[in-house]
């Protein structure tokens, strides 16, 4: 237990981080109680990320992490949110055209139903307390309701819109959220995923908790599946509903820099921190808020307590990223919201394709992509006639999106390709990444998609030299090499695939494309 001198610096520098002026928190911190309060929340030695070595330090994220852990100026922070999502003065315009759709009478219900969350004209949002706030708060909403009309359940989404309004302008604030929409597995966009992240959750918590003292704590008439599936159903928001302002923010930091394993960190913590208090009690009740509660009780050293087991736990990204896929493919497609019911995929063809030639060919690829893919105008990001027939050069204009669909064309006019979920980035050597919503097609002869069977997690991997996505069997669903000049394709484990030209296994190419449909 801390001492009541600790407890005192603490809740002094806390209370300096909770005020703040009409222009940024910053302005109303002075340099020595930002210095303070860096030094007692930092969880390590690293320096806080500042303006001097935010200017010279080189913007990637694994180097950010340490830095970032350790504090973020306010000075830099709107930089580092735009650039770590890669947020351009073109995504204006995208702004400027989803708020000037032109049925507006319904939007507040549109975006209650959008995001599932309740929308008061009346109420200010607790987060956006300074002036002119709510007015900004509604118009962006607005527009991500409008622009991404497959969202169905998204909870988050309105807090993380109200953090953001803090440091950053309308316009960047709609482009930060949507680049998170449209990153799989970050943000939770319909009952599916959101049930998908619940049972992840739940599966960290049941293979790294110690279950006997979930167990004896758990009230009699309940399982401890039950338990979990009660105490987990609302985890998403856990780190930022009622919190602190600060705490807020600096969840928010570490959430662009870490992805979503951070806040399963801060979740799997804080339900070790609750079993760990409740230990000698046997509790009469759990509902959805009860873990709500706990964090919102907590106080000032055990959220730092809190904070600091998140920092020191290990939960490999690609691990998380399997599982969840896993869960998602586990679930079959909630069909019950008429809002997915009425929502029906729509493409305009790109004429200057050499491969996908028909709009028949990209009608059908778009029937079979995921619901929350929402893009009309497919970008041609590589196109090997154009860019060269080299792998690496398809790495380096394609590996920071996602999805991408590539395609193939062979000397025998077979057409087929993969829905690649995942940032080819992530490739790491020898070692396979990816997760379940990738899948691999064929358009001709054979007309066929083939999604992952769940068998194994064998989905994709990269090297300079090769790029497979499928595997498993001794086989790949889908190989090229490195020149772009050959390939194989056949039955694997991972997606139970006949060879993608309908009959042979190696094949020549003659066009290869790869599309952006975010």
């Amino acid at each position: 237990m801390a001492g009541s001198d600790e407890l005192t610096v603490q809740e002094r520098c806390f209370s300096a981080l909770l005020r703040w002026q009409d222009e940024s928190v910053g302005d109303s911190i002075t340099s020595e109680e930002y210095a303070e309060a860096v030094r007692v929340t930092k969880c390590d030695s690293s320096v806080p990320l500042n303006p001097a070595n935010w200017a010279k330090f080189p913007h990637n994220k694994h180097g950010l992490k340490m830095h970032v852990r350790s504090g973020v100026s306010p000075e830099v922070r709107k930089e580092l949110w735009l650039d770590l999502l890669g947020v351009i003065e073109d995504d204006l315009v995208l702004f400027a055209k989803a708020y000037r759709e032109p049925s507006q009478d319904d939007i507040p219900e549109q975006v209650k139903d959008t995001f599932g969350w309740p929308y008061d004209t009346s109420t200010i949002p607790s987060l956006c307390n300074k002036p002119g706030f709510k007015a900004g708060y509604d118009r962006v909403l607005q527009a991500l309701a409008l622009d991404h009309h497959h969202v169905t359940v998204s909870p988050i989404v309105p807090v993380l819109v109200q953090l953001a309004l803090h440091f950053v302008d309308e316009w960047e604030c709609f482009a930060l959220v949507s680049k998170l929409l449209r990153k799989t597995g970050w943000l939770d966009r319909n009952h599916r995923e959101s049930r998908a992240s619940t049972a992840t959750l739940k599966w960290i918590c049941a293979t790294k908790l110690d279950l006997r003292e979930l167990s004896a704590i758990k009230p009699v008439t309940m399982t401890l599946d039950g338990l979990l599936g009660r105490m987990l159903e609302d985890w998403c928001v856990w780190p930022f509903c009622g919190q602190p302002f600060w705490i807020a923010v600096r969840v928010m930091d570490m959430f662009l820099v870490e992805g979503p394993k951070f806040l399963y960190k801060l979740a799997f913590s804080a339900m070790r921190l609750f079993v760990a208090t409740h230990k000698e009690t046997i509790l009469d009740d759990i509902t959805k808020g009860t873990m709500l509660k706990f964090i919102k009780e907590m106080p000032v050293v055990q959220k730092s307590e809190w904070f600091r087991a998140a920092f020191s736990k290990k939960l490999p990204k690609n691990t998380l990223l399997k599982r969840w896929g896993l869960e998602l493919n586990n679930m079959e497609q909630s069909r019950d919201d008429p809002q997915v019911e009425a929502y029906v995929q729509k493409v305009t063809p790109d004429t200057t394709s050499e491969i996908l030639s028909t709009d028949a060919m990209w009608n059908t690829l778009w029937e079979w992509l995921p619901l929350w893919v929402t893009s009309e105008h497919p970008e041609c990001l590589f196109r090997a006639s154009r860019d060269g027939y080299n792998l690496r050069t398809l790495y380096r204009y394609c590996e920071h999106v996602q999805p991408i669909i590539l395609v193939v064309r062979t000397t025998n006019d077979e057409v087929f390709g993969a829905f690649i979920s995942s940032e080819l980035v992530g490739r790491h050597g020898a070692r396979f990444f990816g997760n379940g919503e990738s899948f691999i097609f064929s358009l001709k002869p054979v007309n066929d998609c083939y999604r992952w069977s769940r068998e194994t997690d064998l989905i994709l991997r990269g090297t300079d030299h090769e790029l497979a996505v499928g595997s498993g069997g001794g086989a790949y669903g889908l190989f090229l090499d490195g020149d772009l000049d050959r390939g194989s394709t056949a039955t694997c484990t991972a997606f139970l695939n006949p060879p993608l030209t309908g009959g042979a296994h190696d094949f020549k190419c003659a066009a290869i494309e790869v599309y952006a449909c975010t």
